[in-house]
């Protein structure tokens, strides 16, 4: 019975590349991690800005878990505040009104990096047309998500001791 229920169903496949938008092929085709593209040995990469998973302290990073699971307990699994961990949020609205941040009309929002927060900022300030400068070489995913946006690049080479300042000027 299942082999001919198998074959009496329907066959279609759906073509989802033919469904990309113009934002999403460009997206595919500025992920150099994608494309295998690696730096020479010897170049610091900018393509990537993953730590070493060595220096993650593992055993610190259980012991808090458990201990917020201890006073939320399942409540911690849950979606919880839109703009992230409240508990966290306060601690560090706290921690800098101590340091004497002004903190008039201000908020805060939690995001899961910064490709996310930055995304949400470019969301935030692109318009057609715009232009940005940033240090050369800088932070691939930065340079991606800018193009992304529309901005118009311009690239100032560093120096030494910090951005060429003749060619900002």
């Amino acid at each position: 019975l299942a082999d001919n229920a198998s074959a009496a169903a329907p066959s279609w496949q759906m073509d989802w590349t033919a469904r990309l938008n113009g934002n999403a092929r460009l997206a595919e085709e500025l992920d150099l991690m994608k494309h295998g593209i690696r730096a020479d040995r010897g170049t610091i990469s900018f393509t990537s800005i993953a730590p070493d998973e060595k220096l993650f302290d593992l055993d610190n990073v259980k012991r808090a878990f458990l201990d917020r699971m201890s006073v939320e307990g399942n409540v911690l699994l849950n979606y919880g505040y839109a703009k992230g961990y409240k508990p966290l949020m306060d601690y560090l609205l706290r921690y800098m009104d101590h340091k004497g941040v002004d903190l008039k009309g201000k908020d805060i929002l939690i995001t899961n990096g910064f490709t996310e927060g930055f995304d949400i900022v470019l969301s935030a300030l692109s318009r057609p047309g715009g232009s940005v400068i940033c240090e050369n070489p800088t932070h691939h995913t930065a340079l991606k998500n800018l193009k992304l946006h529309g901005f118009d690049i311009t690239g100032i080479a560093m120096e030494r001791d910090g951005i060429h300042l003749g060619e900002l000027e």
